[in-house]
């Protein structure tokens, strides 16, 4: 009895080499632009439509490194593009009725925008967000987020059969989330929806580094007046229910934050949940939770460049926004505020650098092309000179949150 015992304890400690092997082993990929297209549609020098959308751009050292990886994304940008273009089109015949039936009305030109927030980025899956918003008369416009997510090694768009290990389970824990998340407003068919979503393998998801966020757009389960609603279910909450390749992620990633809903991620097993909401009736606000501590900062001018970052063993939130006239000089009137989140969530410094570093600043396009960070050890920020000059860093992300250097 005793030796079988001694053997189980060897076996178990093997395994969990093995595993922590495995989880060191994944490491984050940088190397990610977004591009914003500007393609707006003209009639006799008449606005029918103003659109902006997001393409998601690689380095060279990235498709060489990740292939596969490189196709899929590709293919996806050339979705996006059609995607777009169909809207474009689509929007634009709406607005040629509308000017055809009320020829002597001032009228504004309609709109589709877009963008990305990646959410992932490393060895084992990459994931991004891509948002949406358009407006083509009516009441209201629409909204939403389309979630997309990638094997690395593959090259494969993950759907949730691809991840999940039991898909009656998933729906259980899925409603179960929302009769306490959103008690009320949902649709009476929102249980099967979900039910029908998971089993034809289409349900809206995105696999990140520490979790799963499910995306449910306006009028999936709920009225437009619902809003979206998301709902994240973090691997040490379920780690049964999810495949245990895609739970592995790099010690140290970078997530985006979009802005408006709240987004959940996991810090040493506690959830945090962040919130951005520029033009509130307060200015514009900055909420973090963490378990029951809460912090609600306000800021002004808020950009949409912030990121939640895990490392060196700190978990930490950079939001971008305008600078005040703080003594310090500032890219273009921005600055970053830097809030720590390994305990009560606090307010750390705010530095006189952004983000929006532009890759592409000559091209005579309308079109741009910005960084975007995945992996904390490797990032890029712009700073400024009292003269003005934009000036470009490379550097990493310290313990205690700040920025180094070369």
């Amino acid at each position: 009895m005793k030796s079988a015992r001694f053997l189980l304890a060897i076996l178990a400690a093997i395994f969990a080499i093995v595993n922590v092997a495995a989880v060191k082993s994944v490491q984050p990929i940088d190397g990610f632009y977004k591009k914003i297209i500007t393609r707006n549609v003209t009639d006799s020098d008449v606005v029918l439509v103003n659109q902006t959308y997001p393409m998601l751009c690689f380095s060279t050292r990235l498709e060489s490194d990740y292939p596969k990886l490189a196709r899929a994304l590709s293919d996806y940008n050339t979705e996006l593009i059609q995607t777009a273009k169909n809207s474009r089109e689509h929007i634009a015949d709406i607005a040629r009725e509308r000017r055809a039936a009320m020829p002597s009305e001032k009228l504004d030109p309609f709109y589709y925008g877009g963008n990305i927030f990646i959410r992932r980025a490393d060895s084992v899956a990459v994931s991004m967000i891509n948002s949406y918003e358009d407006y083509a008369g009516g009441a209201h416009g629409m909204h939403g987020w389309i979630g997309a997510s990638f094997d690395s090694q593959t090259g494969k768009r993950l759907t949730i059969s691809d991840i999940c290990t039991n898909a009656e389970q998933l729906h259980s824990v899925l409603i179960d989330r929302l009769h306490r998340e959103h008690e009320n407003g949902l649709f009476n068919d929102a249980e099967s929806t979900v039910l029908k979503l998971i089993a034809e393998d289409k349900i809206n998801f995105v696999l990140e580094p520490r979790g799963v966020m499910f995306i449910f757009n306006p009028y999936e389960i709920a009225p437009y007046a619902a809003g979206m609603i998301n709902l994240t279910i973090l691997f040490d909450e379920q780690p049964q229910l999810f495949k245990a390749k895609y739970r592995q992620s790099p010690a140290a990633f970078a997530q985006s934050i979009p802005m408006y809903y709240p987004t959940v991620i996991e810090m040493n097993g506690r959830r945090a949940e962040i919130s951005i909401a520029p033009d509130g009736m307060e200015g514009d606000v900055v909420a973090v939770t963490i378990d029951d501590r809460a912090l609600v900062a306000s800021l002004k001018g808020v950009q949409a460049m912030s990121y939640a970052c895990t490392a060196n063993g700190g978990h930490f939130l950079y939001v971008e926004a305008t600078a005040e006239a703080d003594g310090f000089s500032a890219v273009e009137g921005k600055c970053i505020t830097i809030f720590k989140l390994n305990g009560e969530p606090e307010v750390f410094d705010r530095i006189p650098y952004t983000f929006q570093h532009l890759i592409d600043r000559e091209s005579a396009s309308d079109d741009q092309v910005w960084w975007l960070m995945t992996d904390p050890n490797s990032i890029q920020f712009d700073s400024a000179m009292p003269i003005g000059d934009r000036y470009s860093h490379f550097g990493a992300i310290n313990s205690d949150g700040t920025f180094s250097f070369g």
